[in-house]
């Protein structure tokens, strides 16, 4: 309609009605070459038939009606139309007339399904040109990023494992990821590899911290010995009753030195077995040399009514830490107190002593590396303790109480990972 409003102005004013047949009919056969599917008309400023492609229907000079009733004998059907129109407007911008154009809704519906029809095909050519396109794009894009946050994923689960993406040779952003992934990886690996080897560094530490009470434990029957095999060789072959007791103190003795030995060894080697009663008299074993030096008192209340699903060897290294700090810590003749029970599915481990403790601002740096508060100390002890409960999904606390500093560690059972010691074996 607007095509044809454009065209007719020239026309309408100087009356070219021949001129102006032809131009609506061949819009109209433009639309649809089935007559009476499209009609134009043409009227002028008074609303009367100007030109119309179906003079039968719209005479010249009648008043136009945009009524279905006015069809021709060629447009005998019932089917129903729609009417669009579109002013004609002068140079001047003087509304000189309309075109008003019927339609038939099976032509509106052909006009669809054609476009359709030219815009399925055009969408499939895309489609065709695009899917390849787009799926390089996409594994490009996807297949690294999926790589990524499974390598994430491992290494969130074992921080020591380096797991190293292959590198992109473009310098895009994938290529950027990977690269500072594999770097951070590496840190990570370097870091883990450091931290086992202070875990590994301060646990024989806490076995040379013993070894001087330890040879004294086996010096002292290993003295007794000797003398008691002296003596059997000297007078054991003329009094029977003398070799016996002879034997008895020689078995007694030995019996301490493999009691003292066997404590010493767990310590060393590292292993998954559940802690067990046994383990705690192990530790009292131990620290019993320093005790005696020192003439403290250790006060051991340990209740366990059967194994727990812990490992013992973290366990009674996190136990012998704190033990020894507190030895160490507490003035000659002062006390220090272990106690170790189930409650609520968790292991509750307390050490206190009667040392003067730590400053206030200092107890939040307590767990802290190299925070020493000993002369000589190197200030790892205590972090590695925390990183052994951490490890295990415990937490650990320390406070002070009157005259003694207090530390609480709760492990829960159930969640307790066993973490990897195969370095702390070496």
């Amino acid at each position: 309609a607007e095509t044809a409003a454009r065209a007719m102005p020239g026309l309408l004013l100087k009356d070219e009605l021949w001129s102006a047949f032809e131009l609506v009919r061949g819009f109209a056969a433009t639309g649809s070459p089935n007559p009476g599917d499209v009609v134009l008309v043409v009227v002028d400023a008074n609303n009367r038939v100007f030109v119309s492609n179906d003079p039968d229907a719209f005479p010249v000079a009648s008043q136009f009606q945009a009524s279905d009733s006015n069809r021709s004998s060629i447009d005998s059907s019932a089917t129903p139309a729609i009417w669009q129109s579109a002013p004609i407007v002068s140079n001047d911008d003087d509304r000189i007339g309309t075109v008003h154009v019927r339609i038939r809704r099976p032509v509106l519906l052909h006009e669809f399904i054609s476009r359709a029809q030219s815009a399925g095909i055009w969408t499939l050519i895309a489609l065709a040109f695009l899917l390849p396109v787009g799926w390089y794009a996409g594994n490009r894009m996807a297949k690294p990023l999926v790589q990524l946050a499974e390598a994430l994923h491992r290494v969130g689960a074992n921080p020591g494992s380096q797991s190293k993406l292959p590198e992109h040779p473009a310098m895009d952003e994938v290529g950027l990821v990977t690269r500072r992934f594999n770097e951070m990886t590496r840190e990570l690996a370097q870091s883990e590899a450091l931290k086992q080897e202070i875990y590994r560094a301060e646990r024989l530490a806490a076995v040379g911290r013993l070894a001087g009470g330890v040879a004294h434990e086996i010096n002292n029957p290993l003295a007794g010995l000797l003398n008691a095999i002296d003596t059997q060789r000297r007078h054991g072959a003329r009094d029977a009753p003398l070799g016996d007791r002879t034997l008895d103190l020689l078995e007694r003795g030995l019996n301490q030195i493999r009691q003292t030995v066997a404590a010493l060894l767990v310590e060393v080697r590292a292993g998954d077995d559940q802690l067990t009663l046994a383990d705690f008299d192990d530790l009292m074993t131990l620290v019993e040399p320093g005790r005696a030096e020192k003439d403290l008192s250790l006060k051991w209340e340990v209740d366990l009514s059967g194994p727990v699903a812990l490992p013992a060897a973290q366990v009674r290294q996190v136990a012998l830490n704190l033990l020894l700090n507190a030895m160490e810590a507490t003035p000659r003749g002062g006390r220090v107190q272990l106690a170790a029970r189930i409650r609520e599915g968790s292991l509750h481990l307390v050490v206190s002593d009667q040392g003067r403790g730590f400053a206030a601002e200092s107890l939040s740096h307590v767990f802290e590396p190299f925070q020493s508060t000993t002369h000589g100390g190197k200030g790892l002890g205590l972090w590695v303790t925390h990183q052994l409960v951490q490890d295990l999904n415990g937490d650990i606390t320390v406070a002070r109480e009157d005259d003694h500093t207090v530390f609480q560690v709760k492990v829960p059972i159930m969640q307790a990972v066993r973490y990897d010691t195969t370095n702390l074996s070496h």
